[in-house]
């Protein structure tokens, strides 16, 4: 008896020895097979100076993939960031970075190089021309811009906008390797002016990017407490799904009430209430802005708390919205914690009692409880 669990041990132990030799060696295999190379980029400005702080990125549209996988690196002193990437066609990007962009007002550079990378190498990346930016506001005057990001049309969505300076006067020089560039300006709005959100398509020497009635939308924001008055504790996130699919988003206070001027486009408006202590999220809103159109968008008052029996002998479903069917997607107070307490009666007599809010936010609808089928008619 122990000779035979002895052998029978002794196979087990050679038939997994002989399975982790063959993972092994597939492993490895599949790791030769990738060229891993060290990529150094050195960033310049227009008078061949080092550029500390810019924005870079490496993109492979052979392989779909950039690093990094969200945002930007940074350069060094020295302007230089050094990449570790396997063999095959890259795309090395690089923009001004905040440091540039508030020493420099008004002025800033999107600077593009493809390369194939099979041995160890180094690029510059530095500006060969200039182009004028002008923005306007819906009146025609010269409109102050907050933040300019720039795209290469090429790339879209796979690639987010790049940081590249901002203007206090409408006019912007950028500096740039590329024919075409997409800018985007963001005037963020006030308790006494518009807010706006402009894209345009600059190229060659001077470009051009106007709000007019009749070439952009207008969405008007309204945002209130629970009992009705103006609130000054909302926001809303501008997810701009057109220009880039990844995690990037606009976010603009609303204080009270605010008019915000877009390029018709589609768009995300994730809206958000945080009075002090407290973090209220709602479900995003779509909207297909049409040019000319004003859309309106309310936000808060009194929440309501909905509950649906899709059919009689089944599960409760409920959701929470505000007073205008905007829908809480997920909330915490100044504990963290989320609690909804939902206590359900049958003739006096409580047969369901939970915090519901912590389901929130696992899904748009949320389940009561198994333990209540027989409640259908409720």
């Amino acid at each position: 008896m122990f000779l035979s669990r002895f052998l029978l041990g002794c196979m087990y132990f050679l038939v997994l020895s002989i399975l982790l030799f063959s993972l092994l060696c597939f492993a490895q295999s599949s790791i030769q097979g990738f060229e891993f190379h060290t990529v150094t980029v050195f960033v310049k400005d227009e008078w061949n100076n080092p550029v500390k702080g810019a924005s870079v990125m490496a993109f492979s549209p052979e392989w779909g993939v950039r690093y990094p996988s969200w945002g930007f690196y940074e350069t060094d002193e020295e302007g230089k960031y050094v990449f570790v990437l396997p063999k095959g066609d890259w795309v090395f990007l690089a923009s001004s970075g905040y440091d540039y962009a508030y020493e420099n007002p008004g002025k800033g550079f999107f600077v593009k190089a493809s390369a194939h990378i099979d041995s160890d190498t180094s690029l510059v990346l530095k500006p060969e021309r200039a182009i004028t930016v002008r923005i306007y506001n819906e009146n025609g005057a010269p409109l102050s811009v907050d933040e300019l990001y720039a795209l290469t049309p090429q790339y879209i969505p796979a690639i987010p906008p790049a940081f590249i300076g901002y203007t206090d006067t409408g006019l912007f020089a950028l500096h740039t390797t590329e024919d075409k560039v997409l800018i985007v300006a963001i005037k963020q709005p006030s308790q006494t002016s518009a807010g706006y959100i402009l894209t345009g398509t600059v190229e060659k020497d001077v470009g051009t990017i106007t709000a007019t009635p009749a070439n952009s939308s207008k969405i008007v924001f309204s945002a209130y407490e629970p009992d009705g008055s103006l609130s000054q504790y909302w926001d809303v996130e501008f997810k701009l799904v057109d220009l880039y699919l990844g995690f990037w988003d606009i976010s603009s206070h609303i204080f009270g009430k605010a008019e915000i001027y877009v390029t018709p486009m589609n768009v995300v408006i994730r809206p958000r209430y945080i009075p002090p202590g407290w973090r209220y999220y709602f479900e995003g809103v779509g909207l297909s802005l049409k040019a000319g159109n004003t859309y309106t968008l309310p936000l808060g008052g009194k929440a309501r708390f909905n509950m649906w029996v899709t059919r009689e002998n089944t599960q409760l479903y409920f959701d929470v919205r505000d007073e205008f069917g905007n829908v809480l997607a997920f909330f915490s107070g100044p504990s963290g914690g989320r609690n909804i307490t939902l206590s359900v009666f049958e003739e006096g007599r409580k047969v369901y009692e939970d915090n519901v809010g912590k389901y929130m936010p696992d899904t748009l609808f949320f389940r009561v409880g198994e333990d209540i089928l027989r409640l259908g008619k409720i």
